[in-house]
């Protein structure tokens, strides 16, 4: 399972995700703000089902392997390919599958933005504050329901950064995110929707 999250800051949990804020001491300089799904990873990709079906599924190939049943023998081969299959299936979820997202703000340098899989890897992106034009919090139709997110708009330049691309959080979850954001790169502190986009 995951590990526990840590819990030297205030923690929010809303609709399957608990928000975990650390480093508030203002004269840090930093805060992060990290998100994990309620749920491990482990259930959410079906490890558990996987795991026993290829399990099954081998014992069931060595058996026909070792009966010496011609005709048993003769699906051994799809069987074990089957095998296969479902484990690369399933070697693709586990890489894919996120742990964790976060954000950290130092004040007066920029943004990073963290993704962690279950795999272990993770990727680290760095924004500097002169390139952040404002931070939004905006709507958009996603699988015929409208989900929240938050976005960093670039300075001259078209496209917009979401430090949580891979989870969709409630707007619970993201109001103080916001709050703190807002307050560092837009100065105003008053939490906004802009607009609504159509299908991502």
């Amino acid at each position: 399972e995951d590990p526990p999250l840590p819990m030297t800051g205030r923690v929010v949990s809303s609709r399957g995700f608990l928000l975990s804020v650390e480093g508030e001491d203002p004269s840090s300089g930093v805060v992060r703000f990290c998100l994990r799904h309620c749920r491990p990873w482990s259930s959410r990709v079906g490890v558990p089902w996987s795991l026993g079906s290829v399990v099954v599924a081998a014992l069931a190939a060595t058996w026909a392997s070792l009966s010496g049943d011609t005709g048993i023998q003769d699906w051994a081969p799809g069987l074990a390919a089957t095998c296969g299959l479902v484990i690369i299936i399933q070697a693709v979820l586990w890489s894919t599958a996120v742990v964790e997202q976060s954000v950290t703000i130092f004040k007066g340098m920029g943004l990073q933005f963290e993704t962690k899989f279950a795999l272990g890897r993770q990727s680290i992106e760095f924004l500097e504050s002169d390139r952040i034009e404002a931070v939004i919090i905006n709507e958009a139709v996603r699988l015929q329901r409208i989900v929240t997110y938050l976005a960093v708009l670039l300075r001259d330049e078209p496209s917009m950064k979401l430090p949580f691309d891979k989870m969709w959080p409630s707007m619970e979850i993201l109001e103080p995110i916001f709050k703190e954001l807002d307050h560092e790169f837009n100065g105003s502190g008053n939490p906004r929707v802009v607009g609504v986009e159509g299908e991502r």
